[in-house]
C-alpha cells in the first residue's frame, strides 16, 4: 500500500497526504478491554514502524505525524483491590495470558446453546476463563456473576482481566488525559518543522494548523467546501476480491472494520433470555 501511495506521489507535481487510522485501540478503551488494547497498540506500534521504514527508504521528503484526538477508558496501572494497601506494581503477564478480546469471548459465550445451567457453567470455566483469558483462579462466584439476571458478561470478563492485572479504568467514554504526538521525517528539514509546530505541548488543533503551513492549504476554505458533504463507508466485504487485495495490501481475508455494535448487543441480550429459560 506504502509503494502505491509513492506511485501516487509520482503523479503529482506537489505533495501527496494521507491518513492512516486505527480504529480498535479506542474501541477497547471504550470497553475498558485491557489485553484487546495492548496488542491493538503493539499492532499499531508495527504500522507505525512500516512507515518510517519507507519514509527511509525514499529521497523525496516524508514527514509523518502518529497522535489521537483524545484518551478512551482513563486507564492506569497499580488498581487498588481491596481495602488491605496496595503493592506498587501491575501485571502484565495476565494480559499476555488472556488471548482472546473481551469482545471475541462474549460473542463465544453468547452464541454456545447449553442444553442446561451445569453445562453453561463447565462451557465458561473451561472454554472462555481458562482457555481464552487464561484465568485459572476464578471463584464460583465470578461465574454466577457472569450469567447473573441483568448482568453485563461483556464488562465482568472484561473486569476479571483487568482487576488481576491490576489495572483500572475511570469510564467507557473519554478522558482528558494528554496524548503523545510522535513524529518523524527522512530529512534534516522536516525534523526542524517537526519541532518548531509540534515539540512540547500543544492544543490538538495545532496539528491541523502545521499541516495547513507546510503544505500552504486554507483549511478554512477546505472546510467550506466539505461542509455538507454526505459521506459513505466501503468496507472490505463490498469490494471484488481483486479490489479489495489492493486495497488492503493482500489482507481483506483479515478485515478489521468494526462489527456491527448493534447486533453484538442484541446478541448479547438473546443470550440472557436464554439462560433464564435454563434448568
Amino acid at each position: 500500500m506504502l509503494h502505491y501511495l509513492f506511485y501516487l506521489y509520482l503523479l503529482t507535481t506537489t505533495f501527496l497526504t494521507t491518513l492512516i487510522e486505527t480504529i480498535k485501540i479506542d474501541h477497547a478503551g471504550h470497553q475498558n478491554d485491557p489485553h484487546a488494547q495492548v496488542r491493538e497498540v503493539l499492532a499499531y506500534d508495527k504500522a507505525f514502524k512500516a512507515v518510517i521504514d519507507f519514509a527511509d527508504s525514499t529521497e523525496v521528503e516524508t514527514i509523518i505525524v502518529s497522535t489521537s484526538d483524545h484518551e478512551t477508558g482513563g486507564a492506569s496501572v497499580a488498581l487498588q483491590v481491596g481495602e488491605s494497601y496496595p503493592e506498587y506494581l501491575w501485571k502484565p503477564d495476565v494480559l499476555l495470558n488472556a488471548t482472546k478480546s473481551g469482545e471475541y469471548v462474549t460473542r463465544k459465550l453468547a452464541s454456545y446453546k447449553a442444553s442446561s445451567k451445569k453445562d453453561l457453567y463447565q462451557f465458561i470455566k473451561t472454554e472462555i476463563l481458562e482457555k481464552d483469558l487464561g484465568i485459572h483462579d476464578y471463584t464460583e462466584q465470578d461465574v454466577l456473576n457472569i450469567v447473573a439476571p441483568g448482568a453485563n458478561p461483556h464488562n465482568i470478563l472484561n473486569k476479571l482481566v483487568s482487576d488481576r492485572a491490576l489495572i483500572g479504568w475511570s469510564t467507557h467514554g473519554h478522558s482528558a488525559v494528554d496524548v503523545n504526538i510522535y513524529g518523524y521525517s527522512n530529512t534534516e528539514n522536516g525534523k526542524s518543522l517537526l519541532y518548531k509546530y509540534l515539540g512540547g505541548n500543544r492544543e490538538n488543533t495545532e496539528i491541523g494548523r502545521f499541516w495547513e503551513a507546510i503544505t500552504g492549504s486554507d483549511y478554512n476554505k477546505i472546510t467550506g467546501l466539505l461542509e455538507g458533504t454526505v459521506h459513505h463507508t466501503v468496507s472490505a466485504q463490498s469490494l471484488d476480491g481483486d479490489a479489495a487485495t489492493e486495497l488492503l495490501g493482500g489482507f481483506n481475508e483479515h478485515d478489521t472494520l468494526d462489527p456491527e455494535y448493534a447486533t453484538f448487543k442484541a446478541q448479547v441480550a438473546e443470550f440472557g433470555e436464554h439462560v433464564e429459560q435454563l434448568s
